[in-house]
This record gives structure tokens, sequence and C-alpha cells, in this order.
């Protein structure tokens, strides 16, 4: 999705009635009072006959939300590029309004996706952890399971876990992995780096060793002579 269809989208999930994609079954909405669990009240909102205003999951997915933080990051360099919280003071308001009510209006699309899955990437993980390890392309979430298991190091009492990140093509592999691969050759040079620290000390140790043996060698010939 490039950006001018995403502000567009967004733009309508903003509006009190969304209006939906073009083409879309028009919408009907009736004001119903629902709690609201970011102002923790009720407060009377305008329920829609479509849940998700009229898009697919996988549009909204797209969007590229995964949490509020996400939203309200897109929210500040959108409207309020370039400043920070502290910076625009009383609009603060208006960006906590903005990211709390398209999260609201997504995060259920964006969850059914990623428990779904579809055709694109994933990230692999191990089971017990959220740091990525690198990212697969797959047609579904099984499939991609697959691949982590076959691909990735095998590890004693180790676990892969898979997440859909995005619906896309096999080309965005090269993306999503280029900061993976770059952390691991950042590993490999420090570890070597440790390699080179660990054998000069070796030497010096080995250097301190052979002079005891030669001065134990020494002193004991020296006190001993007749």
């Amino acid at each position: 999705m490039n950006d001018k269809t995403r502000d567009a989208v967004i733009d309508d999930l903003l509006k009190k009635r969304p209006v939906g994609p073009a083409g879309a079954p028009k919408l009907s909405y009736e004001s119903v009072s629902d709690y609201s669990y970011s102002r923790h009240e009720y407060v009377n909102v305008q329920k829609c006959s479509n849940p998700n205003h009229g898009y697919e999951d996988a549009t909204l997915f797209s969007l590229g939300f995964k949490g509020l933080n996400e939203v309200k990051n897109y929210v500040m360099n959108r409207w309020f590029e370039g400043k920070s919280m502290y910076q625009i003071g009383s609009k603060k308001s208006t960006v906590t309004r903005r990211a709390n009510r398209i999260w609201e209006r997504v995060s259920d699309s964006v969850r059914r996706q990623e428990r779904d899955g579809g055709k694109g990437i994933y990230k692999v993980t191990r089971s017990y952890s959220s740091t990525e390890l690198g990212y697969v392309y797959s047609s579904n979430a099984e499939e991609a399971k697959s691949m982590a298991d076959m691909f990735f190091p095998a590890e004693e009492s180790t676990a892969y876990a898979v997440t859909f990140v995005e619906i896309g093509s096999v080309d965005r592999l090269y993306h999503y992995n280029a900061t993976i691969k770059e952390r691991y050759e950042s590993q490999i040079d420090r570890q070597r780096l440790d390699i080179k620290a660990s054998e000069k000390r070796i030497d010096q140790y080995t250097n301190f060793v052979t002079m005891l043996t030669i001065l134990e060698g020494h002193q004991v010939a020296v006190e001993t002579e007749v």
C-alpha cells in the first residue's frame, strides 16, 4: 500500500461516520453507548453496520500498525512533523484522540490477520522470545513454521514461532532481512575481536608460565650448585 492510499484510508477512518472504500455497499450507523477502554468510561459512539467500515481485514492490516504506539507515531509524523509531544502542548489530546480512534477501528482486523496469516512475510522468533531471528516468505503460517524449522539452526530445546507481518511479494524479504544480517555481521566482528583479545591473553599467560618455569629452573640450579 502506497502512502497516498494509506493516508486516504486513515482519513476516512478518522471521520465520525467513515464511508468505506469506493464501490463498497453503503454503510449505516446508529448511536449507541459503548465502553471506551482508552477513556475508561461509557461514551456515545456511532456503531457501523460493518465492523470494518467496509474495508477488508487485509486492507486494514496493510496500514502497517501493530499497536497503539505505532499509530501515535504516525499521527505525530503526519500532522506534527519534527515536533515532540512536549512541543505541541495542548494538542497532545488531538494526537491521543486520533490515535485511539484509528486503533479502535483497525485493531480487530490486525489481530485476525496476524492469527490467520496469508501470502507474505513472516517474522521468525524463538517461541519464548519476541526478538526477530529473521524473516521468511510463505503462503500461510503453517508453511512458514515448516520453513523456519528447516532453515534456521537447530538448537536443543528450542522451538521456533512465526508471526505474519506483511502481505506482499517475496522481494520484501531483502528489506526485512537486511537489518538482521547487519546485526549478525556486527556480532561476528565483535566475536572476532574477542577471539583476538583472548589469543593475546593466552600468549601472555603462556609467557608467564614459561618465565616462571625458567625462573624456577635457574634459581634451583644456582642454589644447588656445589
